[in-house]
């Protein structure tokens, strides 16, 4: 059997999308949520991926005003982030470029879609869900809840790099 891989052919998904949902209540401090992603079949533990505060308002972790969103890839040592801005921390230049360094910056939305792009997984992810706390502070700075959709699939090359070993 020969296979060969076209090049006007556009990439599909190399498996199964496994997807989850991560979701933020306001006053919840130590919020950090991770789901492991498992191979097709139950073929073994593939990596993780997950949401967590990022950065809080005044550092009260309990008033996130940046989230990260990360993938974990077995097959890398990195994880690979982009972090979700309120949009008050996106109107701040400093506290932007700051969090630059912990990944790709993004001003949430909803339906805002984002994706993380690793050695054997992707993520895409969907803001499905968006509000923001109010009372004292600067408007919208706090996230009082955020849902956010994460799909993860497998990389289209690394199915093609199996396929050309198996098949020749």
């Amino acid at each position: 059997m020969h296979l060969y891989r076209s090049p006007r052919r556009a990439a599909a998904p190399a498996g199964p999308a496994t997807r989850f949902t991560a979701l933020y209540r306001q006053g919840d401090a130590d919020y950090d949520e991770n789901f492991m992603i498992e191979g097709a079949t139950g073929s073994g533990y593939r990596g993780e991926c997950g949401m967590g505060v990022a950065e809080g308002l005044d550092n009260d972790l309990t008033k996130p005003t940046a989230m990260d969103v990360w993938l974990f890839d077995k097959g890398d040592v990195r994880t690979m982030t982009t972090v979700l801005l309120s949009d008050f921390a996106f109107g701040n230049a400093s506290l932007r470029e700051r969090l630059r360094d912990k990944g790709d910056v993004i001003l949430a939305a909803p339906g805002q879609i984002f994706r993380i792009q690793h050695k054997t997984l992707d993520l895409e992810g969907r803001i499905a869900d968006l509000a923001y706390a109010e009372g004292p502070g600067p408007a919208k700075s706090t996230f009082k809840t955020l849902r956010v959709e994460l799909t993860v699939t497998p990389r289209m090359t690394v199915v093609w790099d199996t396929l050309s070993r198996t098949y020749g």
